[in-house]
Order: C-alpha cells, then structure tokens, then sequence
C-alpha cells in the first residue's frame, strides 16, 4: 500500500528491508521489541528447495514441458473417447436406418 498511497511523480524510492519482528503478545518477553533480526538474503536451506537440484531453469523447463506433456496425454484421451462416442452414435444410426429400409422394403 505504501507505493500506491505516496507521490508517483517518478522519484519515489522505497528504502526498506525485510526484518523477523516480535509479536506484541504476553508470551515474548520485555525488551523483544527492541530486537530485529534482519532475514537473510540467501536462503539458509536452499538443497531443501525442489529446483536446488537441478537449478531454476532445469525445474521451470520440467514444469513447463510437464505441463504439455500432460495437456497432450489429456487431450488424447478425450479426444479417443469422443471418437468411440461418435462411432457407436454412427452405427447405432446406421442400423436403424437399416432396419427401417428392412422394413419398408418387406411391405
């Protein structure tokens, strides 16, 4: 909200940085106030991260060609459905019209 309700005349300069602060709770102790921990521009556990394996562009190449992949496997599986619909509607209608030109040709 800070960038939205200061002047955007284009020399706006947000000079902060992110910092651990203490809850105001009964459960911290006096004085936690004063204490900011300033948090760390590298994540200290970053091998936890699933794209710290591979790196950043390996993980979004998987995600993305992953993605495909699946939207494909998807497709084609609806697609292979909506064929066998079609083909038993088609024959379905084929016999009837078979039966009924059966019919008229019996009269």
């Amino acid at each position: 909200g800070r960038i939205f309700a200061s002047n955007q005349s284009g020399d706006f300069t947000c000079h902060t940085y992110p910092v651990y602060k203490p809850i105001d709770a009964p459960q911290v102790p006096e004085g936690a106030e004063d204490e900011l921990m300033i948090v760390p521009t590298t994540d200290p556990d970053y091998d936890r991260l699933p794209w710290a394996a591979a790196g950043p562009v390996a993980w979004t190449m998987q995600i993305i060609l992953g993605s495909m992949i699946g939207a494909i496997v998807v497709g084609a599986l609806v697609s292979w459905r909506a064929s066998v619909k079609a083909q038993r509607i088609s024959g379905e209608s084929r016999n009837s019209s078979s039966a009924d030109s059966s019919e008229v040709m019996d009269e």
